[in-house]
């Protein structure tokens, strides 16, 4: 029992390593690579603690297809140095993910994890605010730099945002009972998360963020049963979230899609190489992190990046990256709708795993309208998120499926 609690801890205190990223805050910590030895501390508690079954799930086996793609298109790229490197970084988080699915599996295990990552989003959306009302409520067009490692970049800060708001907003509902310490009420906390990732996307100043955030209250719009009060709260979040923009980044929304928009100009020529790219190397692609070299190869802007998560992996994996990506969202989907239709054959209401349900579904819209702006898709967020989802899954099975019979 206690390896076990130990291990779970060891999970939480990663995820606090690679989202908070403290050897990047502290000089004392940066140059010890605490993120690789806690890799490899968790990975000896899990191999040496008992363990009555391994978590499965049909994510399971996409993701194992999906990883052996990324290693199959690495062997055939252009440079194949370039591709591999980043194939081992990707297959990092696969095998993270196979450790946290099978150490988080019960309640209590789920609910840390996820408190511990919205406490990791708190921790740099309160900062957020308070870097705009320093700023005296202005947000800079160029992006204000809020987090540090996946998160540092503005638009990347607020690719991560978008994936975990539909979370931390159905916690407040999914918590409305809960007290932390006998006293604290843990609704309180998720009402002033979900404030402070609202101004956090805002002080992004990503066109992209701003378009995902509104997904994402449609989706919340959607799954609500009081369809009126809901689109009231919707309407008015939105229309807050306008007027606290400033002029000079409502002036890129007006030019949105026009000529006179040269970073739209820019991303349909850097989607346009891409699809070259991909006509020229259709089955496996140019190879993951090669899209720089490509660029120079096909006589294209040089840039880092494609700026599309869909488009990245078509260019990078060819069509069966892709398609397998899509699959992989299906998927996540269907696991959460698997996760409700259980509760309701069990005739329970269980708040936590049923909001939980919800809030991932609409973060993986957030996830989907924000990635069709931005390179985010071998980023953690992506991935953890799926942990959630099979973890959810596995739980709810465990507690109601099982019991049942």
């Amino acid at each position: 029992m206690e390896q076990k609690r130990l291990t779970l801890y060891i999970a939480l205190c990663y995820v606090v390593i690679e989202f908070v990223r403290p050897q990047s805050m502290y000089e004392s910590l940066s140059h010890f690579p605490i993120a690789k030895i806690c890799i490899l501390v968790f990975s000896f508690f899990f191999l040496i603690e008992q363990r009555d079954y391994f978590v499965r799930n049909s994510i399971n086996l996409a993701l194992l297809a999906f990883a052996t793609w990324v290693a199959i298109s690495a062997t055939f790229a252009i440079d194949t140095k370039i591709a591999w490197n980043a194939c081992i970084d990707f297959l990092k988080w696969i095998f993270i993910y196979f450790l946290v699915i099978n150490t988080i599996n019960t309640r209590r295990g789920l609910y840390l994890f996820v408190i511990t990552l919205l406490l990791c989003y708190f921790k740099m959306g309160q900062f957020a605010v308070r870097r705009w009302i320093a700023q005296g409520f202005y947000s800079d067009p160029r992006g204000t730099y809020v987090g540090a490692g996946f998160l540092h970049n503005p638009d990347d800060f607020g690719a991560g945002v978008n994936t975990v708001f539909g979370i931390a907003w159905y916690m407040i509902h999914a918590d409305k009972n809960t007290k932390w310490k006998g006293w604290f009420k843990a609704k309180w906390f998720h009402i002033i998360n979900t404030i402070s990732l609202i101004i956090g996307i805002l002080i992004t100043s990503s066109r992209g963020a701003a378009l995902a955030l509104g997904a994402n209250l449609l989706a919340i719009w959607k799954n609500s049963s009081r369809k009126l009060a809901a689109l009231i709260i919707v309407v008015l979040l939105a229309y807050i979230f306008w007027l606290l923009i400033p002029e000079a980044n409502k002036a890129r929304f007006y030019k949105m899609g026009t000529e006179a928009d040269t970073t739209a100009q820019t991303r349909l020529t850097l989607w346009s190489c891409a699809l070259k790219m991909v006509s020229a190397n259709p089955i496996t692609g140019i190879g993951i992190g090669n899209f720089p070299l490509a660029c120079k190869v096909y006589e294209c802007p040089r840039v880092l990046a494609q700026h599309n998560i869909f488009i990245q992996a078509l260019s990078e994996l060819g069509y069966p990256g892709l398609f397998i990506l899509i699959i992989i969202f299906f998927l996540a989907f269907y696991n959460n709708h698997k996760v409700r239709k259980t509760l309701r054959e069990a005739e329970t209401k269980d708040d936590f795993l049923y909001n939980l349900s919800l809030g991932l579904d609409v973060g993986l819209i957030g996830f989907a309208v924000v990635g069709c702006f931005i390179t985010v898709l071998f980023y953690p967020f992506f991935w953890v998120h799926l942990m959630i989802c099979v973890t959810l899954r596995d739980v709810t099975e465990k507690e109601y499926r099982q019991s049942k019979k």
